[in-house]
């Protein structure tokens, strides 16, 4: 093996090294706004049931104070 084989062998390591670098930090980065959309899903979840919660403890009240008989 001469000199510059073994030069070409090293630059295209080093390249193939780089793109793994920048493989991996786009895949770091895919995982992260993965995590952020569902935190953010969960917590647009979480509203919706509270307000579904409070709609119905609203209509239990109205049906609580119609059935009530006054003797």
């Amino acid at each position: 093996m001469d000199n510059n084989s073994s030069d070409s062998m090293c630059d295209a390591r080093v390249h193939a090294y780089k793109n793994d670098e920048h493989i991996n930090g786009d895949i770091m980065n895919l995982l992260a706004a993965g995590d952020l959309i569902k935190l953010e899903n969960l917590e647009q979840q979480k509203q919706h049931t509270q307000a579904i919660r409070k709609k119905l403890d609203e209509m239990k009240s109205q049906n609580d104070n119609q059935s009530s008989a006054v003797f």
